[in-house]
């Protein structure tokens, strides 16, 4: 089964390949909605959604050379998730 959103890189579950999700940029009227929160009992459906941002956070630091965190609604996602891609200290 094949995962297509629009604006997005399909992702094939179970597979290696990356689900790149288009970022709403600042003034999409979707960044605007009210995010729903994650309840403990769903956290095992979320795991599609967690791979995605995380995917697409690298892949804009990879375009962009910049980016340290992404929340789901910026992947159209109404969710209160983040991820944040944190550097090891030395």
């Amino acid at each position: 089964m094949v995962t297509e959103e629009p604006g997005s890189t399909p992702h094939h579950p179970g597979c290696n390949q990356m689900a790149i999700r288009e970022v709403l940029l600042l003034g999409n009227p979707q960044l605007y909605e009210v995010s729903e929160t994650v309840l403990r009992e769903e956290l095992d459906d979320i795991r599609n959604i967690v791979t995605d941002i995380h995917d697409t956070l690298l892949d804009f630091r990879k375009r962009h050379g910049a980016g340290r965190a992404i929340a789901a609604p910026q992947i159209g996602k109404r969710r209160f998730m983040v991820s944040r891609k944190m550097s090891k200290r030395r």
